[in-house]
Formats: C-alpha cells, structure tokens, sequence
C-alpha cells in the first residue's frame, strides 16, 4: 500500500511557483533546461574559436589596406600639405610601425597555439590598433592652411 502511494506521489502534479502543475518528466525537462546555462558556456567558447577563424585574417587584411592608404596619404601630404610638419608626418609614421609590431606579435602568439586553445587576440581587437592613429590622421588633415604673409607696402 505504501509503495502505491510513493509511486502515485511521483506521477502526481507539483505545484510550480508561478502556479502551473508539472509532472515529473516535466520536471526533468525544467530541471534540464534550468542547467543549459552551464552547457552554454563552453559551446559559446568553441563557436568563438571557429567564427574566429576566419574573421581574424579579414580584419588583420582590413587593418594592413587601412594603414597602407595612411601611408600613402602622408607620403601625398609632403607636397600638398606644408602646414604638416616633418615631425607629424613622422609621429603618424611612427604609430604605423606600432600597429604594425603589434600585428605581428599577436599573429605570432596565435600562430603557436592550437586550434582548442583560448585565442590570442580576436577580430574585434583588431580595429582598435587603429584609433589612435585615425584620431591622429584626422586631426592633420583638419590643420588648416597658414595664410600667406601680407605684403608691406611703403
């Protein structure tokens, strides 16, 4: 009679908080459900490594043209921006070469690791190697033109 009851308790409907019943295959359901936080970190992770795969490379390629075209620009801005000194032009040069280090450092550290490792650096890092010398570049190229001297009349 007593083991009925136990059997008969099991299958009867819990009362949840928000006043739905549940049985217990429900309950294990909710039970599994409530615990998918704990799966989804790990599985977050690896789609991470394998969105990170390709989008690494494309924002390194983007970073290289950007700095590639400031290059340019700079070298353009010799003749046809003299109120940029010697000493600006080379600053932004110079922040370049930093960009650059920083490229083939990280590059350098991703390379040694292994696919299931944590990576390196992601493609969101990337960008921001260059926010310095965008700020830098803009506020040159916003330097306005020295007026030419006024000619003494006597």
């Amino acid at each position: 009679q007593s083991r009925s009851n136990e059997k008969s308790a099991k299958k009867r409907p819990k009362r949840l908080k928000n006043g739905c019943t549940t049985t217990a295959t429900q309950r294990t359901w909710l039970q599994w459900r409530t615990s998918m936080p704990n799966c989804r970190h790990p599985f977050e992770k690896i789609m991470l490594r394998v969105k990170e795969t390709a989008a690494r490379p494309e924002a390194v390629k983007v970073l290289e043209k950007k700095l590639e075209e400031v290059e340019a620009l700079i070298k353009k801005w010799e003749t046809s921006m003299p109120q940029v000194t010697e000493e600006e032009r080379t600053k932004v040069l110079d922040q370049v070469e930093e960009v650059r280090k920083w490229i083939a450092k990280v590059e350098g550290m991703q390379a040694k690791k292994k696919p299931h490792d944590e990576p390196a650096f992601v493609s969101a890092d990337v960008p921001l190697q260059a926010k310095d010398l965008e700020l830098m570049v803009v506020r040159l190229s916003k330097k306005p033109k020295p007026k030419p001297p006024k000619k003494k009349e006597r």
